[in-house]
């Protein structure tokens, strides 16, 4: 069993890939490029549990082109994680490592995911028939 953490920025994201005892299997820092994304994920898809991305402003382009790929996907809640207790570095390789293992059903919102992606698909819809 593989677990994916994503510690996601702006342009890039901090991929890292644990076992089922937190052992880093691999890691990169990814430009926010989907193709990129499944290439990094596709030699571990049949390991992969599950990929948890921290819930950031831009998440929403990296969950639903992940789960449109068959990827099971949860967005974990950075405000409710206690990432920095215990750890000497706080860093990317850190949160990604954190966020990768297995946080509790609390800290990730998947029903909210949901319905931000089908708001999003009908907000999209409603721009596209709308005059400026």
């Amino acid at each position: 069993e593989l677990y994916c953490g994503v510690d996601l920025h702006g342009n890039n994201g901090c991929y890292g890939i644990l076992d089922g005892e937190g052992r880093r299997v691999q890691g990169k820092r990814l430009p926010n490029d989907l193709a990129e994304v499944l290439k990094l994920l596709e030699p571990h898809r049949e390991s992969l549990v599950e990929v948890v991305v921290e819930s950031t402003f831009n998440w929403y382009w990296l969950v639903d082109g992940l789960r449109d790929h068959g990827y099971r996907v949860r967005l974990a809640n950075p405000s409710a994680m206690e990432q920095y207790n215990g750890l000497k570095n706080a860093d990317d390789r850190n949160d990604r490592s954190q966020s990768a293992a297995d946080p509790p059903p609390d800290r990730c919102i998947d029903t909210m995911a949901a319905s931000f992606s089908r708001a999003r698909r009908a907000n999209s819809l409603l721009r596209a028939q709308w005059p400026p």
